[in-house]
């Protein structure tokens, strides 16, 4: 799991002792394919705490993740049983923010994840100055996740500022044209 060394789920039965065998029933195999550019998404590993619908809701006013069905049944998936990437979804990265057991994580360079040195820093892709904690491991970013107390942002990323330093400032941001000055045009 990409979420080890940060899965609050592994730290809370840590801390309280929990013994899996007490837990053991019935699981949900849920098949799924979700080829998002930037988000991994994993139902089976959802404990259906919401707040990655809460996050999508009330933070990003977008609703592109929901709960489907009812009791044990429920799921939490796309809008309109579609895939996260053709609803609503503005790959803002909240929702793997703020889910505590790796069941959304992003697409990351590294399979698996090891313990990454965390730097304070301010994100470069506008002007706005929005706080950013980067995660690094030697010189390779491999991740960035807002900063709860920035000033500026108040713990939201857009787009740029979570999957900026990926492929998005490789590709979609990408010069495909040199820009040259015309003859008698202004500076």
């Amino acid at each position: 799991c990409h979420d080890y060394y940060e899965c609050k789920l592994v730290n809370y039965a840590n801390q309280y002792d929990v013994k899996p065998e007490r837990l053991s029933g019935d699981i949900h195999k849920t098949e799924f394919e979700d080829p998002h550019p930037y988000i991994e998404r994993d139902p089976n590993k959802c404990i259906l705490c919401g707040l990655c619908v809460r996050a999508c809701e009330e933070v990003m006013g977008v609703g592109a993740l929901g709960f489907v069905q009812r009791g044990f049944d429920t799921v939490v998936l796309p809008a309109l049983g579609k895939h996260l990437s053709d609803t609503g979804c503005i790959s803002c990265g909240q929702c793997v923010s703020v889910c505590p057991t790796g069941a959304l994580q992003e697409h990351l360079p590294m399979k698996k994840q090891i313990p990454l040195q965390k730097t304070d820093t301010i994100c470069g892709f506008c002007s706005v100055g929005c706080s950013v904690k980067t995660e690094t491991c030697g010189t390779l970013a491999v991740k960035a996740v807002p900063d709860p107390e920035g000033p500026v942002n108040k713990g939201v990323l857009c787009k740029g500022g979570k999957f900026g330093f990926s492929s998005f400032s490789k590709e979609e941001n990408k010069l495909q044209v040199p820009l040259m000055k015309k003859a008698g045009a202004c500076a």
